[in-house]
């Protein structure tokens, strides 16, 4: 997880992304992995946020881990704080905001997927409910001059604030200049700072604000990130398929280096190299047959010893004994095998019971 951190100099930390409970791209935030960039930082810690929000757990753990901070916390609000992240902005000691950015508050809401009846369905509701309540009283903290029922009213609405409305409301105790901004409407992607932030859960309410608000519209916008935190992914790819050619021609090469004028031996690595298989694979069979003359294998035919060989190698069919008579094509084929190990046995002194 990346969070662009610089704690070792500046104590600054970036939530640039969804709050989220595993963190599945670089730019996902959890409330462990913030806690533990937090736990690097020593003094005034500036914690800088651009988020759309997401997992009101995580966002509350990281609220919380804030508020236990023994250090100045200093919120900067980049570009939109949403949802989840506008719970973690109420931790600030001093929050400042961007004079174009935003602040979103709404009622939580779960996905489901799935069939549920009345009881189950009334116990989620519980919880929205539970969960709505630790949403008003975080911000209720924020805002001690607002009642409840104001805090309830702006939330249910579903309520967009700048910085102006912010500031008088009590969100936010300053408002610095404006940042670089663009929405890339196709996209549904709201830039900041060179990054962007994927507002598809935002929704149409939020590009007619933006569009109001007079920002910048670009289309297919190309973002470059900061060169230390990105993976070059094709250069990463083009590695792996490398190495791996590389790897699958010395496996070959290892596996033709034992070919010899024995025809038995020369079938079994040719089943091997085909297979996938290693020198480990086939070399106790190797050594027996090596030693032996194909006459004395002529039952079996160069195709048998092959199948034979595939089918030991898959199913651990060398292992395979009694006194059953072979009668069926899959019987004969165990035995075979059974023979063939029993001569490498034989070799390497290996008495078999």
């Amino acid at each position: 997880m990346k969070f662009w951190n610089k704690a070792e100099k500046t104590n600054d930390i970036y939530i640039y992304g969804d709050i989220t409970s595993e963190a599945y791209g670089d730019a996902d935030v959890t409330a462990k992995g913030f806690t533990d960039v937090l736990k690097k930082c020593k003094g005034a810690v500036n914690v800088h946020v651009n988020s759309v929000g997401g997992d009101v757990f995580n966002a509350l753990a990281i609220y919380n881990s804030l508020k236990q901070y023994e250090g100045d916390v200093n919120i900067f609000i980049d570009g939109i704080a949403a949802s989840a992240a506008s719970l973690i902005i109420c931790a600030g000691d001093n929050v400042k905001m961007a004079s174009n950015a935003l602040i979103m508050v709404h009622t939580p809401s779960v996905g489901l997927l799935g069939y549920y009846d009345a009881a189950e369905l009334g116990k989620i509701q519980n919880s929205l409910i539970a969960v709505e309540g630790a949403i008003l009283d975080t911000y209720k903290q924020r805002l001690p001059a607002k009642s409840h029922a104001d805090i309830a009213k702006m939330v249910t609405a579903e309520t967009y604030l700048t910085a102006e409305e912010a500031k008088e409301l009590g969100f936010v105790d300053e408002i610095t200049a404006s940042v670089e901004m663009e929405v890339d409407d196709a996209n549904k992607l709201l830039l900041v700072n060179k990054f962007e932030l994927d507002c598809k859960q935002l929704g149409e309410k939020f590009q007619s604000l933006m569009k109001q608000r007079g920002v910048k519209t670009v289309e297919n916008k190309t973002v470059e990130m900061p060169k230390a935190d990105v993976i070059d992914v094709k250069a990463s790819n083009d590695l792996i398929i490398k190495d791996a050619i590389k790897a699958e021609r010395q496996r070959v090469k290892n596996l033709s280096a034992l070919k010899c004028d024995n025809a038995a031996v020369n079938a079994i690595l040719d089943v091997a190299i085909s297979e996938g298989g290693e020198v480990a694979d086939v070399t106790k069979y190797i050594d027996a047959l090596k030693n032996i003359q194909v006459p004395a294998v002529k039952n079996l035919a160069l195709e048998e010893i092959k199948a034979t060989i595939r089918e030991n190698m898959t199913s651990g069919a060398e292992n395979v004994g009694g006194s059953t008579p072979a009668t069926s094509p899959m019987d004969k084929r165990a035995a075979d095998a059974k023979a063939l190990a029993d001569i490498a046995n034989s070799l390497r002194g290996v008495k078999r019971g």
